[in-house]
């Protein structure tokens, strides 16, 4: 059964769960590993997309538990807007405990698909057909990891964050990849955006997608550009303090 992390500073559970382990291993030779979705969920999702254009598949966070690494959703639902406005299909994945609700803003509704919020076969069947999925750092993009479809994924950093996996130092370590480094494993257009979840910074990248700027494999860790000493983002209160866990855990 599941069990609770305590362990806040290194933000892992008993048993391993970043990826520091796999990245060794793929560094060592072994491939990395791709998921088999099954034949019923990649039918399902056929028969709802028949007609349509590839989307661009947006999973949100919007868990009641560690309300700090929530996706900025109004910051999400303006990059929609913008890619609406460009003609492409935009369908959110919301959160587990949201995913029958509704998704409006302002008058304007956006397109949800609740099956694949709520069952992991259907959602990765729908990011296999995806023209790109895009997240904030959060748990479901690491399935576009064991998958060759685009991906884009934005994590803020600054050595001042509470939230560990927001501070530079911690990703070597526990992720096995310098800050504003790329995974090995990652393909063409597969990258992760060292910024904010903030519309502006999402259309900045979307427009590299589109330029072909990521279509290419990631570049080697060993000659990325890692700035010493990154200028300060402006955080918002979301990622600033990391909230104490329950009492008893």
């Amino acid at each position: 059964g599941a069990g609770q992390m305590t362990d806040l500073e290194n933000c892992r559970g008993p048993e391993n769960y970043t990826l520091n382990t796999a990245v060794e291993l793929y560094n060592s030779g072994a491939p990395m590993p791709k998921l088999i979705v099954s034949d019923d969920a990649r039918a399902a999702v056929a028969r709802f997309l028949d007609g349509q254009p590839a989307p661009v598949g947006i999973t949100l966070r919007e868990a009641d538990h560690w309300p700090h690494r929530n996706s900025n959703v109004d910051e999400w639902l303006k990059f929609a807007d913008y890619l609406r406005e460009k003609g492409e299909n935009v369908i959110f994945l919301r959160d587990t405990n949201k995913a029958k609700e509704p998704l409006e803003l302002g008058g304007a509704t956006y397109c949800t698909l609740p099956p694949c919020s709520i069952e992991i076969n259907s959602r990765v069947a729908l990011y296999e057909r995806a023209k790109c999925n895009v997240f904030a750092a959060n748990g479901p993009a690491t399935l576009c990891h064991f998958l060759s479809n685009p991906w884009l994924m934005v994590a803020p950093l600054d050595p001042s964050m509470a939230y560990p996996p927001g501070r530079p130092d911690w990703w070597l370590p526990h992720h096995g990849i310098p800050a504003y480094g790329q995974f090995p494993w990652s393909g063409p257009n597969q990258r992760i955006i060292w910024d904010l979840d903030l519309a502006e910074n999402m259309i900045a990248a979307w427009e590299r997608f589109e330029a072909g700027d990521y279509n290419c494999p990631a570049p080697p860790n060993n000659v990325v550009a890692i700035p010493t000493a990154p200028p300060p983002m402006p955080i918002p209160p979301i990622y600033s303090t990391a909230p104490a866990l329950p009492e008893g855990g």
